[in-house]
């Protein structure tokens, strides 16, 4: 199922399934902010409130695909590496952390 017309022919690159997660998280991420929008319209989002977003969104997806449709168990590895780099974000925006590194 692929929501890009994509051909299969002689290609080189990544294996299709992983631009089928990036599209459908980005897909996620782009209804989740439009939700929040519609809540809190007034409210403001940083950069790394995104960045951690686009993380969790690739890892829940990533996770389900591989689970669902039984892809190498290999790329678990990424998504290990996806969900340990959105916790180190979240780690480091917390307001405590980020005045340690304001300056002064």
């Amino acid at each position: 199922m692929h929501f890009f017309p994509l051909q299969n022919n002689g290609h080189d690159g990544p294996p299709l399934h992983r631009f089928e997660a990036l599209r459908l998280s980005v897909f996620l991420m782009f209804s989740y902010f439009a939700v929040l929008y519609v809540i809190a319209p007034n409210r403001k989002f940083s950069a790394g409130h995104v960045l951690l977003t686009m993380l969790t969104c690739l890892t829940i997806v990533g996770t389900l695909l591989m689970v669902s449709r039984k892809y190498n168990v290999g790329d678990g590895g990424y998504l290990l590496a996806l969900a340990a780099g959105a916790f180190a974000i979240f780690l480091g925006s917390r307001p405590r952390v980020r005045t340690y590194f304001r300056r002064r």
